[in-house]
């Protein structure tokens, strides 16, 4: 009796027991889920808080573009309104403008035309002139002796008439171009310049046989000195260098033609009488352009070495 009686008791305890145990397990879960549901209610007021932070950040930058766009269309407005303002005003500049357009247009038309017709005409001198310089230099350079060109050979009036008509020679020579003294000079320059150098022998002895005491005598003659020099005829070339400093001997190009005296006779193979010539331009025109060429001229022979016969 006493052993049911504990054996009740026992079980009693254990029923108890496992209630106890029950209930201990089913407080920690109800703990747990009020955390997790405590966790998710922050998340959710931290997602609301960040939610309104980027609506209100969206709503300024809403904000500053609809402030541009308006701003953009008020100065579009004024602009136009500006314009529209002007327009009157514009409208009578333009046309004010539009006949000095239009005479300007017809200026430059007909200067266009008087440009064409000089253009022309002077063409059609300097192709006249060109065949009269072939000539003269043709036969210039084709003869080793020459007249001094301070003497023309042939005069532009014929001196024994009293009505000073102009000579049978000299209207067969063509000397209608009536250039001047410097027309005449720059144009034969300008063929020498171009290699053309018969030409320019041709028209610096025509020239010479017009303006025989003229301000570029001396000039003159140093380029038709220096055109032979150029045809590579040496020996006229000397010639002509001599004559300038036999004819114009106060001439700028007197120190120039010294030096070209010695350039053809050490061309001409007389390399102890070039050095003299050379020597010479040194000591009596030190300082000149002549005296820097020659200067140039024997240092860049003392640094070329010399070449031995095989």
């Amino acid at each position: 009796m006493c052993t049911q009686k504990g054996l009740r008791y026992y079980l009693s305890g254990c029923i108890i027991l496992l209630l106890l145990a029950a209930f201990a397990d089913n407080s920690h879960a109800a703990a747990d889920q009020g955390q997790v549901l405590l966790d998710l209610q922050e998340q959710i007021i931290a997602f609301r808080k960040e939610f309104k932070q980027r609506s209100a950040q969206a709503q300024e930058d809403r904000n500053a573009v609809y402030e541009n766009i308006r701003q953009k269309f008020s100065n579009l407005n004024e602009a136009q309104n500006s314009l529209n303002d002007r327009e009157p005003e514009l409208s009578a500049q333009l046309e004010k403008i539009q006949p000095m357009l239009e005479q300007y247009g017809e200026q430059i038309e007909t200067l266009e035309a008087m440009l064409a017709t000089m253009e022309s005409s002077m063409q059609r001198r300097l192709d006249e002139f060109e065949a009269q310089l072939l000539t003269q230099g043709s036969s210039a350079s084709g003869r080793p002796e020459r007249q001094s060109m301070s003497v023309g050979p042939r005069q532009t009036m014929d001196a024994g008439n009293e009505d000073g008509q102009v000579s049978e020679e000299d209207d067969a020579g063509g000397d209608s171009l009536n250039l001047s003294e410097g027309e005449l000079f720059r144009l034969a320059y300008r063929f020498y310049t171009q290699n053309d150098y018969d030409v320019a022998i041709g028209g610096f002895q025509k020239y010479l046989n017009d303006f025989p005491q003229g301000q570029l005598a001396g000039p003159a003659q140093y380029w038709i000195a220096e055109s032979f020099l150029k045809l590579e005829d040496f020996e006229i070339a000397r010639q002509e260098f001599e004559r300038l400093i036999a004819n114009y001997p106060r001439d700028n190009k007197v120190p120039d033609a010294h030096y070209g005296i010695g350039v053809a006779l050490q061309k001409l193979g007389h390399e102890a009488e070039s050095q003299a010539k050379f020597q010479y331009v040194l000591d009596h025109f030190s300082g000149s352009i002549a005296a820097e060429r020659v200067q140039r001229q024997l240092k860049n022979q003392r640094t070329t070495p010399t070449q031995t016969a095989p």
